[in-house]
């Protein structure tokens, strides 16, 4: 039986913590970025909320079994997170240090206060040489992931306003390669 949060819960979450969960349809787009992962690839959704970008990676992946982990500081989520067999491993992505070990990243990190910056640098330290990094940021960082990124962007889609229903942000999503030789 899946776990529910209550729409009170949800209300709270998305006005003091800014989450807007991932759109399925949008969700799906980004793990096709990831659709050729191998068997036994290690994946971090940091900011996991419940769990969307790890259902579209499933859903994609089939019967390729790959490991997740997931950080989120919402203790009501974790045991969804759980039943979809990711590990939890962390409550603040900002406090989460990890060798370079993962293959993927998949990520809609916060926008405000420039979050999705310093999410993006987190998730870049994490990846092992050869991951890949699938952000979906706010349209208003993208100048600053161009040039910090310049060289590794793989491919950058515009996400137009309206494709989350609580919202009328425009957002970008970005697939980035980390080489395996720096």
């Amino acid at each position: 039986m899946p776990l529910i949060v209550s729409a009170d819960t949800l209300r709270l979450y998305k006005k003091q913590f800014n989450f807007f969960e991932t759109p399925e349809p949008l969700a799906d787009r980004m793990a096709e970025w990831l659709d050729d992962l191998p068997e036994g690839s290690r994946i971090l959704e940091p900011s996991a909320g419940m769990g969307a970008l790890i259902k579209a990676v499933q859903r994609k992946a089939k019967h390729t079994p790959l490991y997740f982990d997931a950080i989120e500081p919402q203790s009501e989520f974790i045991p969804i997170l759980e039943e979809l067999g990711a590990t939890h491993v962390a409550y603040d992505f900002a406090d989460y240090r990890p060798r370079p070990i993962y293959d993927a990243v998949i990520m809609n990190p916060p926008y405000k206060n420039r979050m999705a910056e310093a999410h993006l640098d987190l998730a870049w330290e994490c990846l092992a040489p050869g991951g890949r990094l699938v952000a979906l940021v706010g349209s208003g960082s993208t100048a600053t992931i161009d040039d910090e990124f310049m060289g590794f962007v793989f491919e950058r889609e515009i996400i137009p306003q309206g494709t989350f229903p609580e919202t009328n942000i425009e957002t970008c999503l970005y697939l980035i390669h980390k080489p395996l030789y720096a």
